[in-house]
């Protein structure tokens, strides 16, 4: 026997979501891509992790372990900015 909050109609199909592109890539070299320029550096003791920004004093020396497109992204990450 149907309950009484039973419903006739068939579920809704959830919503197909879009594809995103990632905000954090591994990083493959000393560079980053055009999409993704923020650098985040991890020392090898893994204290200190900090972001690069293209502007910034470090950032041509800087081999990165991942690329961000954002600080916001880097910082969501456990980086912080660099302090030049």
């Amino acid at each position: 026997m149907w309950g009484l909050w039973h419903s006739w109609k068939a579920a809704p199909k959830p919503a197909k979501k879009k594809a995103t592109i990632s905000s954090r890539i591994t990083a493959s070299g000393k560079s980053c891509p055009a999409n993704h320029p923020i650098k985040g550096n991890r020392p090898t003791d893994g204290t200190d992790w900090k972001y690069h920004v293209p502007s910034g004093a470090f950032y041509s020396r800087t081999t990165p372990e991942e690329c961000f497109k954002t600080t916001s992204a880097a910082a969501a990450a456990g980086y912080r900015a660099s302090k030049r």
